[in-house]
């Protein structure tokens, strides 16, 4: 094999080999667009959920309306206890 076609077959051995890169970059990039879209999603997601300080409120709420209504109700059962038992 003379110089020359072995230079040319090393040439051809770099084309293959920067045809291969070049496929790999390709599907990197494909699945860095993915990702940047799952991304997306979640972030979009985020905006929605709910803080510790968001529980805590509806803890909050949920017993400031419970316990009245709770002991409305004992209080009504009471009565109607009363009034009809005797």
């Amino acid at each position: 094999m003379t110089t020359l076609e072995q230079i040319d077959h090393r040439v051809s051995h770099i084309d293959h080999r920067v045809t291969q890169i070049d496929h790999r970059v390709t599907q990197i990039d494909t699945q860095v667009s993915q990702i940047d879209k799952r991304v997306a999603m979640v972030e979009a997601q985020i905006r929605h959920l709910a803080t510790k300080a968001d529980v805590a409120n509806v803890k909050f709420d949920l017993l400031k309306w419970l316990v009245p209504i709770m002991l409305g109700q004992s209080a009504a059962i009471f009565a109607a206890a009363k009034i009809w038992g005797g």
